[in-house]
């Protein structure tokens, strides 16, 4: 079976009192303390259908990590949201999590059958010690290599596993990443929850980490009330991202990336080979960012989330600009002049290109690797994209 996914997953607005989402509610941050981190899917899961989200902060300090699971309990009718998903949200009944720790993830089978009898129902199952689990008895195929089964399910395996930020020791960190060998609770970690039918009405919930299926971590869930994902952004981990998963055949960009990426030992090296632009940045991203992703699904709207076009203005700040006859670009979401008509120029991409801001304070950048930089307003902090390195229409000149 193969889940049929018709929404772009976000996190529902009713959310612990710390939480902060961002603009595209794909990202959810615990401001402050350790706990009122709880999250729910904006959406009820559909069956086989996994929820993915991946670590991008901890904060060093606090014991304990990420929760996660699953919970019948529509987020709109909660009174309050819970402090913490174990045992407040638990304890409500209808609610199933599991406590995510450094080792020890997977269920055993002494823990599964002491979930049949009822143990500790509604509250985390796996704390037993790892075990030798017999490799995947299906036949080798295309489809067994690029996908993971659970149960009956297929999950495309290409976004299950993360991938180290672009670096010399990037191929050693995505041999590291493929073969789960770094901890479930370290940064860029990704973790899944969804749950599998069994029988009429009923359900098993399985947590998926690094692409590995963790076991059966509740079984006999009932079914017939919609069931959301419930994320706890809980004491060490502080921020994480819904990561969005494609199912069905792979498209042939994605085809492309892999084949490249499969041949090529060090990342960097992409750039210097004869490939069209946009596939070497296509290739060379780890995350591919939540707003260009909604740009591609939207591409008659490229852009207009984060910039847009603004040919009068009356402040002093840009009366050259208008002697010249120029239009300014500003931020979609406080009007914060960011570009210039005159820095524009034609690219690839389905997005606006531009090779400088039209004042040192339009922006504000944060370093993502050594070729690309995360730019925010630098007014709002709307999220505008990024900054490439020496990939401008000249050489030593960035995009914007």
């Amino acid at each position: 079976m193969e889940p049929f996914s018709d929404h772009f997953m976000e996190f529902h607005p009713i959310h612990g009192a710390n939480v902060r989402l961002d603009y595209s509610g794909t990202q959810a941050t615990r401001v402050e303390s350790f706990a009122n981190g709880v999250c729910f899917s904006k959406h009820p899961l559909n069956p086989g259908e996994i929820f993915l989200i991946e670590i991008e902060d901890k904060e060093l300090g606090w014991c304990g990590h990420l929760r996660i699971g699953l919970t019948s309990q529509d987020p709109r009718n909660l009174e309050v949201v819970p402090e913490y998903s174990i045992p407040d949200l638990t304890d409500q009944g209808d609610s199933w999590v599991f406590a995510i720790t450094r080792n020890h993830n997977k269920i055993t089978e002494v823990q599964e059958e002491a979930a049949e009898e009822g143990v500790g129902e509604g509250h985390r199952l796996g704390r037993g010690e790892p075990e030798e689990v017999q490799e995947n008895s299906k036949p080798k195929s295309f489809f067994t290599d690029s996908h993971l089964f659970v149960e009956n399910v297929r999950i495309p395996k290409d976004k299950l596993v993360g991938r180290s930020r672009p670096g010399r020791f990037s191929h050693i960190l995505d041999d590291l990443y493929k073969t789960n060998a770094l901890p479930p609770t370290a940064r860029r970690s990704r973790i899944g929850v969804l749950y599998v039918p069994k029988g009429q009405d009923l359900a098993d919930m399985h947590i998926i980490i690094n692409g590995e299926d963790m076991g059966a971590s509740a079984k006999g869930i009932p079914t017939i009330q919609p069931l959301y994902a419930v994320v706890d952004v809980f004491a060490a981990t502080k921020c994480v991202r819904i990561v969005q998963v494609e199912y069905g055949f792979s498209s042939l960009q994605t085809l492309c990336r892999k084949a490249i990426q499969k041949n090529i030992v060090h990342r960097m090296a992409i750039d210097w080979l004869e490939l069209p632009e946009a596939l070497k940045h296509y290739c060379n991203v780890v995350l591919l960012d939540v707003a260009s992703l909604m740009m591609r699904q939207h591409p008659q709207a490229a852009g207009d989330n984060y910039c847009r076009r603004r040919g009068v203005r009356k402040s002093a700040e840009d009366e050259r600009a208008l002697r010249r006859n120029d239009s300014i670009y500003v931020c979609s979401q406080c009007n914060h002049p960011l570009f210039s008509s005159r820095s524009k120029f034609s690219h690839s991409s389905p997005w606006p290109a531009f090779t400088e801001t039209i004042r040192e304070d339009s922006v504000t950048k944060h370093m993502e690797s050594l070729t690309a930089f995360k730019v925010l307003c630098g007014k709002c902090g709307n999220g505008l994209g990024h900054e490439f390195v020496n990939d401008g229409p000249q050489e030593g000149v960035s995009r914007f």
